[in-house]
């Protein structure tokens, strides 16, 4: 973020690992959790959800087709 001069809330991490994404939320920065079957547990894939909904994150969801879709980039 320094490098682009852009503020962590101009900016979001998207990632498969909910541990990540609290770090960044740490930081101010948006964040995008994508279920992965190979990745987070089966339990922790299942609880995680968006703020919206009173979770965590501020989004969620099953693939990177589906966020491109979400960010109208698809």
């Amino acid at each position: 973020m320094q490098h682009l001069s852009v503020k962590p809330a101009e900016c979001a991490m998207v990632a498969a690992h909910i541990f990540d994404l609290g770090a960044a939320q740490a930081q101010g920065m948006r964040t995008i959790y994508v279920r992965r079957e190979t990745e987070d547990a089966p339990e922790v894939r299942a609880s995680v959800r968006p703020k919206a909904e009173g979770g965590e994150v501020d989004m969620v969801v099953d693939s990177l087709e589906e966020l491109a879709q979400a960010l109208h980039c698809a």
